[in-house]
């Protein structure tokens, strides 16, 4: 999985949002147990998920090592693994149709 530390937190908190509701909607991944050990309350990031809230710098990483760690074998199938592949896909994702469909 590409490391996305280098992009705008806006683009991260689209991106990793989507990646939680990928694997809920696609691998039957609850949400929970991944807003527990964030420290968020699980309305607050099933609305992060969906788009309507953010969360801070910290927690995104500490988001994203996770997805890495426990999800990171089926996050390659998903998303580019090429970084140029990859930057026009994060750049584009808040309005391509895979993203209205995986988020709504």
């Amino acid at each position: 999985m590409i490391d996305t530390r280098r992009y705008d937190k806006k683009l991260r908190n689209i991106y990793l949002g989507y990646l939680v509701r990928l694997l809920h909607k696609k691998y039957f991944v609850a949400m929970s147990p991944l807003a527990k050990k964030l420290g968020l309350n699980a309305n607050y990031f099933r609305d992060f998920t969906k788009g309507d809230k953010r969360i801070s710098e910290e927690r995104l990483d500490l988001l994203e090592e996770l997805l890495n760690d426990l999800y990171g074998s089926l996050l390659v199938d998903e998303v580019p693994q090429n970084r140029i592949e990859f930057n026009d896909f994060i750049n584009t994702l808040s309005d391509s149709l895979i993203y209205k469909e995986i988020i709504r």
